[in-house]
């Protein structure tokens, strides 16, 4: 009688969740129709004739990289669900980042105007210095982290948490399921996996997917960084970034979502605060060389000797170096 009262059960929410998710699917197509046209039309807009050009030169490299990562996955994937991923890197987490960005400048208004338009004394600059590199590191780089890796709540990964658990049923047949704590854990637990639509069956799909968020985020960055160059310096720009800020953004991303995947798997987490630590503490590494790698552009970029100069590139290629080896090092290990 309780094995039918819970076939039921499972019945009438399959039933709702099926409905669930044909709503869900024209939300889904919509955002995607608005996000091209949202991508064109800014192209089009702030490039004139040139903007499908600078649109492709954004994308296709990260196209390119993706491509190449997804030849190692063995089970199909929707080419609809990598769409949406990319996607959402490309609209939704930049927006977010903006949006943070913003904030986070005007609380630090004081501190920006002083010391990125150099109205600083000789004896403060070294504390000037390291104070940039804090807000690079919490106002720039920690945001875009975030906001590349938000995406992935819509992945379901439970099958990669939960693979090397089981359940022991009791064998006792009165006992009532229903009200078992076990069985009430697990509704609390899945309360929002009704967002999660994406299913992986791994880590490295998991990785992937972040991969597809961080190419769509990295690839609108591009397309703003082209509109905002001038004619002359834009192709070296366009080279520059498809090459090394794409392939950082992603090697970050994938550092994060590996070291996420591996909390979910090895933490009993309860509570709303050890979630969220969960997810903030996977960010450190990633956002650290992030920092870095944009606070050493930023002073190579300056009137300074070329010492100085040296030094910050130098700082640059080690930080870019780095992400891409641990990337490869966690890839090579779980392939």
């Amino acid at each position: 009688m309780f094995y039918k009262e819970l076939i039921d059960c499972n019945c009438d929410r399959n039933q709702k969740n099926v409905e669930r998710n044909s709503f869900g699917i024209y939300i889904r197509l919509l955002y995607c129709f608005f996000s091209v046209a949202s991508l064109i039309g800014f192209s089009c807009i702030a490039n004139g004739s040139k903007g499908i050009f600078y649109l492709l030169f954004s994308f296709c490299p990260s196209f390119v990289y993706l491509y190449l990562f997804k030849k190692k996955i063995k089970k199909r994937i929707k080419f609809s669900h990598i769409v949406e991923m990319i996607l959402y890197g490309a609209i939704l987490s930049i927006v977010f980042a903006g949006f943070l960005e913003y904030i986070f400048s005007l609380l630090c208004l004081y501190f920006c105007h002083t010391c990125f338009l150099k109205n600083v004394k000789e004896p403060y600059s070294i504390v000037c210095s390291i104070m940039m590199l804090l807000y690079f590191f919490l106002g720039v780089a920690y945001v875009e982290e975030f906001s590349k890796i938000c995406p992935i709540f819509f992945i379901n990964a439970n099958s990669i948490v939960n693979e090397n658990e089981y359940t022991e049923l009791p064998i006792i047949e009165n006992h009532n399921f229903k009200n078992d704590i076990a069985y009430e854990d697990n509704e609390n637990n899945n309360k929002f996996n009704k967002f999660k639509y994406i299913y992986v069956d791994n880590k490295f799909e998991y990785i992937f997917f972040s991969l597809c968020s961080s190419a769509g985020f990295s690839s609108t960055e591009n397309l703003v960084y082209f509109t905002l160059t001038s004619e002359q310096n834009v192709l070296t720009i366009i080279i520059l970034r498809n090459i090394i800020c794409v392939l950082l953004h992603m090697s970050c991303s994938g550092i994060v979502s590996y070291n996420i995947i591996n909390n979910r798997s090895n933490e009993n987490r309860k509570g709303m605060m050890q979630s969220i630590l969960s997810i903030l503490k996977p960010l450190f590494l990633s956002s650290l060389f992030h920092a870095i790698y944009d606070y050493s552009i930023y002073y190579s970029s300056l009137n300074i000797p070329e010492y100085q100069i040296s030094f910050f590139k130098a700082l640059f290629m080690y930080s870019f170096l780095s992400m891409i080896f641990i990337f490869f090092v966690i890839i090579k290990g779980i392939v």
